[in-house]
């Protein structure tokens, strides 16, 4: 798949902290988050991703996170305040590589990027008009149509910010934007033979110093205050003063609406951990020395040493098997070997076996004297559970987008 290829195609990989987790992050926009050092490894642990899209903003997020702002600071440090955010130099909300994006303040934002700073002027009339009257812009139904937006390559980011720019230049604003909003895929990824694909360049902020956004947005204030009657300017400050309350009102309801989701985003996880240290606690198996995970029935191991391990005793356990012959037993069912393989180092023996409507993965591993024998999953087809294995020792994550093998874990 496509977004496979871009996930391992990366030029430098760095590790940070952000809101108390460890996250691994390339410079392709991919993270993978570390698991705590107590407690147990979670299910979106070790799992490189670039996140899922939000439908209602665009932004990628992962367990609740927005992506960008991991990406942000493992690449350009901590946000300096909590008025910043995070910048798409391209506006594509899903293209989170980390030279497209830069810590902003708020004004920045508007006044640095002109890509921004040409929608505002395209929506109000001006930027004056805009710092005049901001309800212009809070009038205008955003354009939620985030369709075009995905995660891209080093190329497609190129040519996709270099379009943009040219369309920025293009003199027939009004005809360019309407093919933007009609179709802006269509063109925002095209090869543009303006740039040179073997560098990219992404110019810091013009503005970088908040004292001169904030003398510039004062001078433009003054200047529309001039010739007003003072019961108008009282009125423009009312009006204001309205906006911005309604902004802090909308701000803070959806702050609560994302905590409260937060919340129950880490109460489930919670309770999924808490479920699966209770499954994965051993029992005793009907063999001395054997413990069993997962398996809610004791089993008998019939093919497990009881003596003369040897040096490695998963070694001595494989020769033990043998195809089609019962390695684990008890009152009420059997289990017959079909395949196995022990590992290069010779520390996890892993077993497929026939349960009589489908075939079961276990893993073998010796500690301290005891053999536990750990249920994996269970699939249709033994086809599954040898690709399954060997995706396993390859250190790969499990991918079974085809379709055609069905994966059930107990």
């Amino acid at each position: 798949m496509v977004n496979d290829t871009i996930l391992k195609t990366y030029e430098t990989e760095k590790v940070c902290v952000y809101k108390n987790e460890t996250y691994s992050v390339r410079d392709n926009g991919a993270i993978m988050r570390h698991p705590k050092k107590e407690g147990k490894k979670r299910p979106y642990d070790n799992k490189w991703t670039f996140g899922t899209p939000d439908m209602e903003t665009g932004y990628m997020l992962f367990r609740g996170e927005r992506v960008h702002r991991i990406v942000a600071t493992a690449f350009h440090g901590e946000a300096p305040s909590k008025e910043h955010v995070v910048d798409h130099i391209d506006t594509n909300r899903r293209n989170n590589r980390a030279d497209n994006l830069r810590w902003l303040s708020k004004l920045e934002n508007i006044l640095n990027n002109e890509i921004t700073r040409s929608k505002i002027e395209y929506i109000c009339g001006s930027i004056e008009n805009f710092l005049r009257n901001p309800s212009l812009l809070q009038n205008h139904t955003e354009d939620k149509n985030f369709a075009w937006m995905k995660t891209v390559t080093k190329e497609e980011a190129a040519n996709s910010l270099a379009n943009i720019n040219q369309w920025l230049k293009n003199t027939n604003k009004q005809k360019t934007d309407m093919e933007a909003k009609g179709n802006i895929g269509g063109w925002i990824y095209k090869n543009n033979p303006q740039i040179n694909h073997q560098k990219r360049n992404v110019q810091p902020s013009s503005v970088e110093n908040p004292e001169t956004v904030n003398a510039y947005l004062k001078q433009l204030f003054e200047e529309s205050q001039k010739g007003k009657t003072e019961e108008e300017i009282k009125e423009d400050n009312k009006n204001q003063q309205e906006l911005e309350d309604q902004f802090k009102n909308l701000k803070k309801e959806r702050q609560q609406r994302e905590e409260a989701q937060r919340q129950e985003e880490e109460e489930e996880e919670a309770w999924k951990i808490k479920l699966e240290e209770e499954r994965s606690k051993p029992i005793q198996s009907l063999t001395p020395n054997c413990m069993q995970i997962e398996w809610k029935i004791p089993m008998e191991f019939i093919c497990c040493p009881q003596e003369n391990y040897g040096d490695y005793p998963l070694e001595t356990y494989a020769k033990n098997l043998k195809i089609d012959e019962v390695y684990a037993k008890n009152e009420e069912n059997e289990s017959k070997v079909e395949y196995y393989i022990l590992d290069d180092d010779k520390s996890r023996l892993w077993v497929i076996a026939y349960l009589g409507v489908y075939h079961g993965i276990a893993e073998i591993i010796f500690k301290d004297g005891i053999f536990y024998h750990n249920y994996i999953c269970r699939f249709h087809f033994l086809e599954s559970c040898i690709q399954w294995i060997t995706t396993e020792l390859q250190g790969k994550e499990w991918n079974d987008e085809n379709g055609i093998n069905w994966l059930e874990f107990e």
